[in-house]
Order: structure tokens, then C-alpha cells, then sequence
């Protein structure tokens, strides 16, 4: 028996030898499956990155491109409204411009309206006063000359006497008043 227990041991040795042989090499395959899902893992990890910043860089491009594109949009649609403002302002402006110089033209004409309306009044007035002037001093000098001739015979008669002493007949003051009146008016005495 102690053969047998002895080969058992053995037996037993060898096995636990193997199992360790077989520990170890699973060890040593677990270590280098380790080592190859490290290298893997970083492997992977790089790959996940360089993806990632692919990804965000095609994402960062196709963002740059909406951008631009939204951008330019928003500027050719600002310009445009710009523009359309512009031409309203543009319009609203020559419009009133015309508004304005209608007005002023409207209101030149009827100024020279009153004014020739006035002139011609003032220049109707003046000519009415004017003619009634003339004929107040017609009238006035046609009194005064029937005055005259009513007082001057009587003045007459009095100056020839006190000048030559007598009494002229009265044809003779009638003609002498007559010619006095007459070179009066030629001299335009009155």
C-alpha cells in the first residue's frame, strides 16, 4: 500500500503539477488575453476618439455649412429688405418732394391771383377815386367860376371907378369880362 500511496501521491503530484502547468498557462493566456483586450481596449478607445472627432468634425463642417448658408441667406434677405425700404423711403420721398412743390406752386398761384385780384382792385379803386376827384374839382371849379362870374361884374364895375374914375357901359364890362375870362383860360389861371 504504501506503493499505492505513494504512486498515488505521485499521481497526486503530477496532477497538481499539471493543474498548475494548466493554472499557469491559463494565467499566461488570461495575462496576454489581458494584454490583448488592453491593446484592444486602447485600440478601440482610439478608434472611438478618432470616430468621434470625425464625427464632430463632419458635424462641425455640416454646422459651418448651415451657418454660411443661413448667413448668407439672412444677409441677401436684409439686403433685399434694405433695398425695398430704400425704394419705399426713395418713393415716399419724391412724393412728398412733389407734394411739397404742388403746395408751393398752388399757393404761388393763388398769391398772384390775390395779388393781380388786389392790384386790379387797388387800381380800380385809385381810377374811381381818381375820377371822382376830377369831378369834385370840375364841380368845385365850375362853382367857383359861376361865382366869379356872378361877383366879377360887380368887381369890375368897382375897379373901373376906382381906376378911371367912371362907369363903362354894360356891353363894354361884358366884353371886357369875357376876354379876361377867356385869357384866363388860356393861361390856365383856373
Amino acid at each position: 500500500m504504501s506503493d499505492s500511496i505513494f504512486t498515488y501521491a505521485i499521481l497526486a503530484d503530477v496532477f497538481i503539477i499539471g493543474m498548475l502547468v494548466m493554472v499557469h498557462e491559463a494565467r499566461a493566456k488570461i495575462s496576454a488575453l489581458e494584454t490583448k483586450i488592453s491593446v484592444d481596449e486602447t485600440n478601440f478607445q482610439q478608434l472611438l476618439k478618432g470616430q468621434q472627432d470625425l464625427i464632430i468634425k463632419g458635424v462641425a463642417g455640416h454646422l459651418q455649412r448651415i451657418t454660411t448658408s443661413v448667413l448668407s441667406n439672412y444677409q441677401e434677405t436684409l439686403a433685399k429688405a434694405v433695398e425695398a425700404d430704400l425704394s419705399v423711403f426713395r418713393q415716399s420721398t419724391a412724393e412728398l418732394e412733389k407734394a411739397a412743390n404742388d403746395e408751393v406752386q398752388a399757393f404761388k398761384n393763388t398769391l398772384q391771383k390775390e395779388t393781380v385780384d388786389t392790384q386790379r382792385d387797388v387800381a380800380q379803386k385809385i381810377q374811381e377815386t381818381y375820377t371822382k376827384a376830377q369831378e369834385e374839382i370840375k364841380k368845385y371849379r365850375d362853382e367857383r367860376i359861376g361865382e366869379i362870374d356872378q361877383h366879377v361884374g360887380e368887381v369890375i364895375i368897382t375897379v373901373c371907378k376906382r381906376v378911371t374914375g367912371k362907369v363903362l357901359p354894360l356891353e363894354d364890362h361884358q366884353d371886357l369880362v369875357i376876354s379876361s375870362l377867356q385869357k384866363a383860360k388860356r393861361e390856365e389861371f383856373f
